[in-house]
């Protein structure tokens, strides 16, 4: 076995298990963060404004937010 084939069977490996922790903490903070619902309750609440007063809205709650 020549030394660059087992560095590339490491660096696939560090690349699988990297993958696997990003997916991980992505599900954990997408959960977490629930936009989907925020998206719905952003849009039920604001069905009757004008388009001015819901980006008024948005940039409000964005500071809340940030």
């Amino acid at each position: 076995m020549y030394k660059w084939e087992s560095s590339k069977k490491a660096g696939e490996k560090m690349i699988a298990e990297n993958l696997g922790f990003f997916i991980y903490i992505f599900t954990a903070i997408f959960v977490v963060v629930s936009p989907i619902s925020g998206v719905v309750t952003f849009i039920s609440l604001t069905s009757k404004m004008t388009h001015e007063e819901k980006m008024k809205s948005q940039k409000n709650q964005s500071h809340w937010h940030a």
